[in-house]
């Protein structure tokens, strides 16, 4: 009697893409045991209500730890993460973290015909390619989130995201 009362906590929370697939996740989620005895709770883990993961955690007591939990989705929405335990403090047993829906990259490929490199950029399901002919482009990435220029550059290149290939920015 009169001593802290036990608690355990979500300290921590990210949720991070996998860069090599579009649809897989990883989230971090840091626990924290601030009692004096050990605690076996399930740590449940939803998205837009729906459950992604449910797993038994035993933290010792004094202790902090961390989690990595993988999971696929290929939309956006709010993930909720709960420590179901009854303790001395309820409102740090849940966390939230927001997932971005996924953005398709609007790319310019400006080539005279790579066909390689086009392959490339074209595998990849998070960009729309359009491609130009070096004579047609005359420098303006508007409309594009990166302009790749393959083996040549206008003599000024406006203010934006370029990738050079085989080739130097005339105002660089």
């Amino acid at each position: 009697m009169g001593g802290p009362a036990s608690n355990v906590a979500i300290t921590g929370l990210r949720v991070r893409k996998n860069y090599y697939s579009g649809a897989q996740h990883e989230l971090f989620v840091a626990l924290a045991n601030t009692g004096r005895e050990s605690v076996t709770f399930p740590l449940v883990v939803t998205l837009e209500g729906a459950r992604l993961s449910r797993q038994q955690v035993t933290l010792p007591p004094q202790t902090r730890r961390s989690l990595i939990v993988p999971f696929s989705h290929r939309g956006g929405g709010t993930l909720e993460v709960t420590a179901e335990v009854g303790d001395a403090l309820a409102v740090d047993n849940r966390a939230w973290a927001l997932l971005p829906p996924p953005r398709t990259l609007q790319v310019l490929l400006v080539t005279q015909g790579n066909l390689f490199l086009e392959q490339a950029l074209r595998s990849d399901p998070g960009v729309e390619l359009a491609t130009a002919v070096p004579s047609l482009f005359e420098g303006d990435p508007r409309g594009y989130d990166v302009v790749v220029l393959d083996g040549a550059a206008p003599a000024m290149l406006q203010r934006g995201r370029y990738v050079l290939v085989n080739t130097v920015a005339g105002n660089t």
